[in-house]
């Protein structure tokens, strides 16, 4: 799936996949691309429609892990996260 974290279809699309991964665990793979809709960070962009996300996407690729309430979530679970916490 091609994503970019200040999307806000994506964002509404996230709940499903998460569904998903509950329903089916590891019989299904899901792999999350990064496509932030940005200038800075994605020459195929001639339009800078998504100023953050460059950012939200170099982040969630430097913290490979997070710890919430001293539980570690994976990969899937912060990119729920990231979508949840987006600014609108």
């Amino acid at each position: 799936m091609f994503s970019s974290f200040q999307c806000l279809a994506c964002k509404a699309f996230a709940p499903s996949l998460e569904n998903i991964h509950k329903k089916f665990g590891d019989k299904v793979g899901i792999t999350f691309k990064n496509f932030p809709l940005s200038t800075s960070c994605n020459p195929r962009i001639s339009e800078n429609m998504q100023p953050q996300a460059c950012d939200a996407a170099f982040a969630a690729i430097a913290a490979p892990t997070m710890f919430i309430n001293g539980r570690q979530i994976g990969a899937f679970e912060e990119s729920v996260l990231t979508f949840l916490i987006q600014n609108e």
